[in-house]
């Protein structure tokens, strides 16, 4: 399939074809006996030809789009108004190319003739793009590709993730995707394959180069900042390579896995004579150089970077709650079972704290008759080990809780009202294959952590509310649960069931029916259904109520620790 660096060849190809001064319409001509299934049809063509200048050629991803305008932008006397703008679209699918008589794209591709102009025009063409003296040929051997005009230049585009050579140049567009790769549960390959989740673009040749140079397996999950840095670092960079060396027409660096890759799934070595070998991940065949690319299952969800002190406490700290996370994953179900455990995965870690602030705080001694008693369950940090009277300290924690709701209410007056409206609104989202219920969130509504953060950055980068998810069904506490969405990638309640999205599919229905083992990820599906459907019941403001508590708790935590630092200057 033609990955981001040919299409972007392809781009090439059709900017001859474009008129700024509007001198030659575009003609469109179909070819070809049976047509793809997914083309344009006769109908179209027969209105759109030659009633359009092609003004620019843009691209996202793997997509792209010929911008058409009129010659004059006036409406006519005329009861139908033509538009000011028109949008064809092009996708290569599997084996899609575009051959113009003078330009290709044939480095590695077989179904194209290195010399364009020999056989005019291509074997398997089926439309030819007209324009003045040039033409472009869209040839596709197997059919998969497609083409179609459009009103909006939203309604395609829209859908995509960031782009991976256009949208990772700038260190906030860098940012905002390291954001969407790291301590995600999700194989790092089917992650970047994604085209609608983190970055557009990326196929599977480019998947595994950009894995190979940063030695990372197609199935590690959880990442760290710095895999996460250094992963976009590496696909801005191969995919910039790629593009110049296509449009050089040049072969890529002999050091890339990509020349040794093309074994038909038989062993053989790199550049450096390192055995390779081949897997399926991500539903897709990848080459892998096994000794320098090793599954780290040990690094599971801590996903945190050890090179640094601060690190190391976080580290620690997400280790008190592992144990407990992976034990409630194989809950039985038991409500009761899953708040003791939450409620001891917070009294560990707020124990955790008190002794780090023991330990600093060496001038403060208190004796053990004086020590303040704590119920088993309790949450609140030791205020007395501060030195401040219960009196003093409650006067801070309102005046805290006063600047901590005016905060809260100038974010939040910036974030557009259709964001806000949705704000624990339930509906559907699209997880690889199949579209999962899921309930939106305003940061408000997690606990203070890693998801809350997240989401101030990308508001504070973008000054766009981005779209926060949790997936019903999902382990609770695991910051996993939750994933940042196109609004695009969302269907609402009603869509989705008008779609038949609240139902199980026929497989898992019939496995069930028999008692068979479900996979995990089905499991996933039954549990978030049944999770969705208890909830749809309930009032907005009561929906996630586990999680509300936790929410209580932890701001009730961060108003204390203001206090005490305010206090203290």
């Amino acid at each position: 399939m033609p990955e981001l660096p040919e299409v972007e060849r392809f781009r090439q190809i059709l900017l001859p074809l474009v008129t700024p001064q509007k001198k030659h319409l575009l003609s469109l001509e179909l070819h070809g006996e049976k047509l793809p299934r997914k083309w344009v049809s006769t109908e179209e063509i027969n209105c759109n030809t030659k009633k359009w200048f092609c003004t620019n050629v843009l691209r996202k991803g793997k997509l792209l789009c010929m911008v058409l305008e009129n010659k004059n932008k006036e409406t006519t006397g005329s009861k139908i108004e033509t538009p000011p703008k028109k949008y064809f679209y092009l996708h290569m699918g599997m084996t899609g190319r575009l051959v113009s008589t003078t330009m290709s794209c044939s480095w590695g591709h077989k179904y194209v003739n290195e010399n364009p102009g020999e056989d005019w025009p291509p074997k398997y063409t089926y439309l030819i793009l007209t324009s003045g003296e040039e033409k472009v040929a869209f040839a596709d051997p197997r059919k998969f590709g497609s083409c179609n005009f459009s009103d909006s230049l939203a309604e395609l585009f829209g859908e995509l993730a960031p782009d991976g050579l256009t949208e990772t140049i700038t260190p906030s567009h860098r940012e905002t995707m390291v954001a969407g790769i790291a301590n995600q549960r999700l194989g790092i390959k089917a992650l970047i394959l994604d085209q609608k989740r983190v970055v557009s673009g990326v196929g599977n040749w480019v998947a595994d180069e950009v894995l190979y140079q940063c030695e990372l397996h197609p199935d590690q999950s959880y990442l760290t900042d710095k895999q996460a840095f250094n992963v976009v670092d590496k696909l801005h960079s191969i995919l910039a390579i790629a593009v110049d060396c296509l449009n050089q027409d040049i072969p890529y660096p002999d050091k890339w896995l990509f020349g040794f890759r093309w074994t038909k799934k038989k062993a053989g070595k790199d550049f450096k004579g390192r055995s390779l070998s081949f897997l399926v991940s991500g539903g897709r065949t990848s080459a892998i150089v096994a000794s320098i690319q090793k599954l780290r299952k040990s690094q599971g969800k801590k996903a945190v970077d050890m090179n640094s002190n601060d690190d190391k406490k976080k580290y620690r700290k997400v280790a008190k709650t592992s144990s407990l996370e992976g034990a409630e994953e194989k809950r039985s179900g038991s409500v009761n079972l899953a708040t003791e455990k939450k409620d001891a995965a917070i009294e560990d870690l707020t124990s955790h704290v008190e002794s780090k602030k023991r330990k600093v705080n060496s001038k403060v001694k208190l004796e053990p008759s004086k020590k303040p008693k704590r119920s088993r369950k309790s949450t609140s940090i030791d205020i007395v080990s501060e030195g401040l009277s219960p009196n003093k300290m409650s006067s801070l924690v309102k005046k805290a809780a006063r600047e901590f709701k005016l905060e809260k209410e100038a974010l939040l007056g910036k974030v557009d009202k259709s964001v806000k409206n949705d704000f624990r609104e339930v509906g559907f989202a699209k997880w690889q294959r199949s579209w999962l219920p899921i309930i939106q969130l305003g940061p408000y509504d997690v606990s203070p952590g890693p998801v809350r953060n997240g989401w101030m950055k990308i508001f504070k980068k973008t000054n766009k509310a981005p779209r926060l998810v949790y997936w019903y069904g999902s382990p609770r506490h695991l910051c996993n649960s939750f994933s940042f969405l196109n609004e695009n990638a969302i269907v609402s309640y009603d869509e989705g069931i008008k779609q038949n999205r609240d139902k199980l599919s026929k497989k898992i229905t019939k496995k069930l029916s028999a008692g068979s083992k479900l996979t995990a990820a089905e499991n996933y599906i039954v549990a978030g259904l049944a999770e969705f459907k208890d909830e749809l019941v309930l009032a907005k403001e009561e929906r996630m109520g586990w999680l509300k508590i936790e929410n209580d708790v932890s701001a009730k935590r961060d108003i204390q620790r203001v206090s005490l630092k305010k206090e203290k200057k």
